[in-house]
């Protein structure tokens, strides 16, 4: 019986795909720390791969900007990438990807903001390609992180680990000086 009800799932999924004209429009990654679930739904195959395969990464301090500079760059309304910290080798990499982007946790708003606390991103995190860029912020104050990829907002999110992740930001800095 059990293997009559596994069967029949299968062919039904089998069906769908065949209906929907499409077999699975993601491409899974398979890497130890890539996006799953609601996380590649969330970025996309284009954005995970710039995250998982970058040519470079380069972290920096941001900086509140009370008025607009046309060459700065922004990674929110008033906050701009200020001073480079490091550029980042593979391991460093990895492990950013496996605290912060492939972690479904990490795809939620909290709700249990505490509306006093200012939202100031303090790191930023530029993933480089040979044709794109994206930039990982984080606001170790609120614990929120956001992408700004193709000129836009990607989406603004609670940091469900902030502890994993401001360590990681205060070592990488401390090891610069």
């Amino acid at each position: 019986m059990i293997l009559t009800g596994m069967i029949a799932c299968s062919n039904t999924s089998t069906e769908n795909n065949k209906i929907n004209g499409s077999k699975n429009k993601h491409i899974v990654p398979s890497a130890w720390n890539a996006p799953e679930g609601k996380a590649l739904g969330q970025l996309g195959n284009r954005l995970t791969t710039l995250l998982l395969k970058p040519k470079k990464v380069e972290m920096y301090t941001v900086a509140y900007q009370d008025s607009i500079n046309k060459e700065a760059v922004y990674v929110e309304p008033n906050f701009a990438i200020d001073s480079l910290i490091c550029r980042l080798n593979k391991e460093q990499i990895a492990t950013l990807n496996f605290i912060l982007t492939s972690d479904t946790s990490n795809y939620s708003l909290s709700r249990d903001a505490i509306p006093m606390i200012p939202h100031r991103p303090q790191w930023a995190f530029v993933f480089q390609d040979k044709k794109e860029n994206a930039i990982i912020w984080y606001s170790p104050c609120d614990f929120t992180w956001g992408i700004r990829y193709d000129g836009r907002d990607i989406f603004y999110y609670s940091v469900n680990h902030p502890s994993l992740m401001s360590s990681f930001c205060n070592r990488i800095n401390s090891q610069k000086k």
